[in-house]
């Protein structure tokens, strides 16, 4: 079988800061190859202007557009704020055992709580939120762990409680899931 990589792609994004460190970490956590993917448009689409918000599922379904074909996963990442219709935000969003995922630093973002910049806890909220919707697009669930990334972020405290790891028992699920997919 081909090699297959986990693309990251941004979103309506020019850049992302500390990408290549990002991805150099994440393929540490997961031991599978990253690779930057492509720039794409953020959908029109996806935006409601009631809610002055982007709905996560339409940009999933850009992103299935231009899943490429040596992709294992793709992660899209954006600044908009992103909503599903049953949730007032989220952080993210992906197809449970499904092939894409999308991402937002939006509220991730200490500049949105009206707090001064702070670019490591960016990152560090960067790849939790990463590792969160890797794992369901590998199928996991959420997690009863608190300090499990695989833990419901429903706040950024929440968020900020998690470790940047699974828990061993998504761990070795995670680890099933992989050898299966690859």
């Amino acid at each position: 079988m081909a090699l297959q990589y986990i693309y990251i792609s941004p979103v309506g994004l020019e850049k992302i800061d500390n990408i290549t460190c990002i991805l150099n970490e994440l393929e540490k956590i997961f031991l599978l190859p990253f690779k930057l993917g492509k720039f794409l448009e953020c959908p029109v689409s996806a935006f409601d202007p009631i809610r002055n918000q982007y709905y996560a599922n339409r940009i999933l379904q850009t992103l299935m557009d231009d899943f490429p074909k040596d992709a294992l996963k793709l992660v899209g990442i954006t600044n908009v704020d992103l909503c599903t219709p049953i949730l007032t935000y989220v952080f993210g969003e992906a197809q449970l055992d499904g092939r894409v995922a999308i991402i937002s630093i939006h509220r991730l973002n200490q500049n949105f709580y009206k707090l001064p910049d702070d670019k490591e806890l960016l990152s560090e909220r960067l790849k939790k939120t990463m590792i969160h919707e890797l794992g369901h697009c590998f199928g996991l669930v959420h997690c009863d762990d608190p300090r499990c990334a695989m833990f419901l972020a429903d706040s950024i405290f929440t968020l900020d409680y998690k470790k940047c790891s699974l828990c061993l028992k998504c761990a070795e699920f995670f680890r099933q899931q992989v050898l299966q997919s690859t």
